[in-house]
């Protein structure tokens, strides 16, 4: 199997306890997929640095980060949590992934299918 850059989207706002709940899963999914030979990338791993300095959390600041992680993949794979339908930033991401041409597919939390 080729290696390729894959791109790893998943809600991220929300309360405090939402975002500690989302981004262990965020963690245990990746795990999975890099298990399964996909090279992942996305900036949820940069979130850990914005108590550090004067960065926001939100799409807004995040898109043109985004836009060029994205330019370099060949898939981004959606985890379907709860708000992953309705996140800004998951939206954004899938709006890019049209204007680039890439395919964006969902991994399912409970039987860890990707479609």
């Amino acid at each position: 199997m080729m290696k390729t850059l894959t791109y790893l989207a998943a809600p991220y706002s929300g309360t405090q306890e939402q975002i500690e709940a989302r981004m262990a899963k965020f963690y245990e999914v990746d795990a999975i997929l890099m298990q399964r030979g996909h090279f992942t990338v996305s900036p949820l791993f940069k979130h850990v640095i914005l108590p550090y300095g004067n960065i926001p959390g939100d799409w807004s600041y995040w898109k043109d980060y985004s836009r060029v992680m994205l330019s370099k993949c060949s898939e981004m794979i959606i985890i379907a949590m709860d708000g992953w339908s309705t996140s800004e930033g998951v939206l954004g991401e899938m709006s890019i992934c049209r204007e680039f041409g890439i395919p964006f597919k969902i991994f399912d939390l409970e039987t860890g299918e990707i479609s």
